[in-house]
């Protein structure tokens, strides 16, 4: 009975061992957009060129005011994939881009946070 036992608990410890090595060996299918978004280092110009020609020629998610307009329509059920799929990123994309305007050096780079402080402390100073 005991061995029994040890042995259904290893075999469970085996497969989960292969779940997880399956998992990690899945094709990464994000889109550059989203990981070039999370990246603070990433060039800001290529950030916002990388989505627009993500969506060049894909059906944009629809915004809140837009399903409230239609309020009798199936304007979801014509909706592509993609554009429910990512749909939240989407528009974490457009906060993220119009958040980091202010932020953008010459050369596409955005300003650490140290630079942002930096900035904001002289702004500080001379206002008193």
């Amino acid at each position: 009975m005991k061995t029994k036992n040890i042995l259904f608990k290893i075999l469970i410890l085996f497969f989960g061992f292969l779940q997880n090595v399956k998992a990690q060996d899945a094709k990464d299918d994000t889109p550059e957009w989203i990981k070039m978004m999370n990246d603070p280092n990433v060039n800001y110009f290529e950030a916002v060129s990388t989505f627009n020609e993500y969506w060049k020629n894909k059906e944009k998610p629809v915004g809140e005011g837009e399903i409230f307009a239609a309020k009798n329509s199936k304007i979801r059920e014509n909706k592509e994939k993609e554009a429910i799929l990512y749909s939240f990123e989407y528009k974490k994309f457009l906060l993220w881009q119009k958040k980091n305007l202010a932020y953008v050096k010459s050369d596409g780079t955005l300003l650490t946070q140290d630079e942002k402080l930096e900035i904001w402390e002289k702004e500080k100073k001379a206002r008193n």
